[in-house]
C-alpha cells in the first residue's frame, strides 16, 4: 500500500494486515520490549467527521472493554493513543484466520470443532460479563481461529461497558444476522443477547445456515430438534 506510515507512537509500522470500512490494521513492533503487535487505525476522515467525536469516544471505549479483560480466549490490547489526528489500539498479534472466512472456504468443521469453538467463546464471554461488559457483536468475523489450534474473540467495538453512556436505548448496534431480537428492535441489551449470538454462530457452524431472527423463528419445531 502507498503510503505506508512508519509509525505509531513507539511502534514500527511493517505492513498491512486488513482495511475495513471504519479502519485499518497493521501489523507493527515494539522496538522496546522487542514485540510483534497488532495496530488498529480508525480511518482519519472518521475521526474528523460529523460523528468524529462518538466514533473517538467508541474506539476508545473498545480498547477499555478489552484491556479489562484479560483472558487467553479474548485479543489482549497493550496500549491506546492518538497520532496526526488518529486514533489508535495496539493490539496482541495472532496468526490464524476468522472464523468467517473458514466458513465461506469449502472445508467444514466437525461437531466437535462446532462445539471447541463454541466452548472457547463462551469462556471469554464469561471474563467479559465478569466485568460487566457485553459485546453486542458476537459473529464468525469476531471469531480468530489460532494457527496453533486456539481460539480467540476479537473486536469489544461495540462492548456496553457498566458505566457508559455512549450507546442508548433506541439505538440498534451489532450484526443483525447474530443479533438477539431485543438488539434488533434497538432495546437495552444483557449478556443473555451475547449467548444467543453465539448460539446463532454455533447453527450456522452446523449447518451452514445464517439465519436471521425471523428466520429462526419460522423454523419447526422439530427442525430445530435435530440441529
Amino acid at each position: 500500500m502507498d503510503n505506508l506510515p512508519t509509525h505509531f507512537g513507539k511502534y514500527q509500522v511493517t505492513k498491512v494486515l486488513g482495511q475495513g470500512a471504519m479502519g485499518i490494521v497493521y501489523q507493527g513492533f515494539d522496538p522496546v520490549i522487542e514485540r510483534i503487535v497488532a495496530i488498529k487505525v480508525l480511518l482519519a476522515h472518521h475521526c474528523n467527521g460529523e460523528h468524529g467525536q462518538e466514533l473517538s469516544k467508541r474506539f476508545k471505549r473498545e480498547a477499555q472493554a478489552a484491556a479489562r479483560c484479560l483472558h487467553q480466549n479474548i485479543v489482549a490490547v497493550f496500549d491506546f493513543g492518538s497520532q496526526d489526528g488518529q486514533d489508535y489500539i495496539v493490539m496482541e498479534f495472532v496468526e490464524g484466520e476468522e472464523l468467517s472466512h473458514f466458513l465461506r472456504s469449502d472445508q467444514q468443521l466437525s461437531n466437535d470443532e462446532a462445539i471447541f469453538i463454541t466452548t472457547s467463546v463462551l469462556q471469554a464471554l464469561v471474563a467479559a460479563h465478569h466485568f460487566n461488559i457485553v459485546h453486542r457483536d458476537i459473529k464468525p468475523a469476531n471469531i480468530i481461529l489460532l494457527n496453533d489450534g486456539e481460539v480467540k474473540v476479537a473486536d469489544f467495538g461495540v462492548a456496553l461497558l457498566d458505566q457508559s453512556d455512549l450507546t442508548l436505548v433506541g439505538n440498534m448496534v451489532g450484526t443483525p444476522n447474530y443479533m438477539a431480537p431485543e438488539g434488533l428492535r434497538g432495546e437495552t441489551v444483557t449478556e443473555q443477547a451475547d449467548l444467543y449470538s453465539t448460539g446463532m454462530v454455533l447453527l450456522e457452524m452446523l449447518t451452514g445456515a445464517r439465519l436471521s431472527p425471523q428466520q429462526l423463528y419460522t423454523l419447526p419445531i422439530l427442525s430445530l430438534i435435530h440441529i
